[in-house]
């Protein structure tokens, strides 16, 4: 019988021999512990992603454990039509041509941050790159001031904590996000007046059929960009960086001809060595709104090699809430010479 889901599993060192396990023995499972059904095939997950009249992200939102102020007013937390129309209106500020212009500043924050790291010879990796330069792209994206991203830094770090607070105190993912909201209503506002050359500004001008955003929309769109980019783009910089390290003829491939990354690669160890994840955020949920038998299929973290796309069986009646976890992990240090 295979140990049930909880939701400490995701801060495990390496969960992915678990989630192996789950997929070869119970790929549709059910959690007592926690009162949830856990799918980690690819097939099965990408069905409920693409069923929103049967599995909504309106209902409870897609985080376990979900803010209910985000319920219902983030591109995640809506489903169709309500999510299709924003969508559009969201894409045409996320033009090529818009992301492209963010080369020049990539690559210059990301020279200057790797050598200030060598210069110091030993660096923490987390804190002296990754988060930095991720914080820098972001606030660029979105009109933030390199000065007050530090602060912003803040409260998109607390916004995934689910932590019990102190007695009579409150969570902290819930003072983040009163806090964060406060402060992007101070930027839409001034992008409102003055418009510069950001996403914000450029989502405030987006038109289809003579219809926009409104100031709720383009600012929970923008702390939705700016949380989840945050957190997600700190896990993959992190998680590369291990798994070149690990795998040496791949960083010596791509240093040669960074425009041919290899098609096909030695798989490197499963344990990821970074997350700012802290709590059960950590996973993406939907809701069943009516009673459906289809066969699902799908597959989530993976242990060694992909993951399998074998269908499989699901419960006649489906639960109310399932997830799809993904794996955290801890910072780690670094030496110059692995980042060179």
């Amino acid at each position: 019988m295979v140990e049930p889901y909880t939701l400490d599993v995701p801060r495990r060192a390496d969960p992915y021999p678990y989630y192996a396990e789950l997929r070869r023995e119970e790929p549709v499972h059910y959690s007592p512990v926690e009162d949830i059904w856990v799918l980690t095939r690819f097939d099965d997950c990408m069905a409920a992603f693409s069923d929103p009249h049967v599995w909504s992200s309106q209902r409870r939102g897609n985080l376990l454990n979900d803010l209910p102020e985000r319920i219902g007013r983030t591109l995640g937390t809506t489903d169709p039509p309500r999510h299709t129309f924003a969508r559009r209106l969201v894409n045409k500020a996320f033009t090529p041509r818009t992301v492209a212009g963010l080369e020049p500043l990539i690559r210059g924050e990301s020279a200057a941050l790797h050598d200030a790291a060598c210069a110091k010879g030993t660096f923490e990796y987390v804190h002296d790159i990754s988060a930095p330069l991720n914080a820098r792209i972001l606030g660029a994206m979105f009109g933030v001031p390199e000065s007050e991203f530090l602060r912003v830094r803040g409260w998109l770090d607390d916004f995934f904590v689910r932590d019990k607070p102190e007695p009579g105190r409150e969570p902290r993912q819930v003072v983040a996000m009163r806090e964060l909201r406060a402060y992007v209503d101070t930027l839409v506002e001034a992008r409102l007046q003055d418009p510069g050359d950001d996403l914000m500004s450029a989502m405030l001008a987006a038109r289809e059929d003579g219809e926009s955003l409104t100031h709720e929309q383009v600012a929970v769109t923008t702390m939705t960009f700016l949380t989840a980019g945050f957190e997600s783009t700190n896990n993959l910089f992190t998680n590369m960086v291990h798994a070149l390290a690990e795998v040496p003829d791949i960083h010596a491939r791509l240093r040669a001809d960074p425009s041919a990354p290899p098609t096909a690669t030695p798989t490197p160890s499963p344990t990821p060595i970074a997350s700012t994840s802290t709590g059960p955020a950590a996973g993406t949920s939907a809701s069943v709104t009516a009673p459906t038998s289809a066969s699902a299929r799908r597959s989530g973290g993976c242990s060694h090699g992909w993951p399998s796309r074998t269908s499989s069986p699901v419960p006649a009646r489906w639960p109310s809430t399932w997830t799809a976890p993904y794996a955290s992990a801890r910072p780690t240090s670094v030496a110059s010479s692995a980042s060179t």
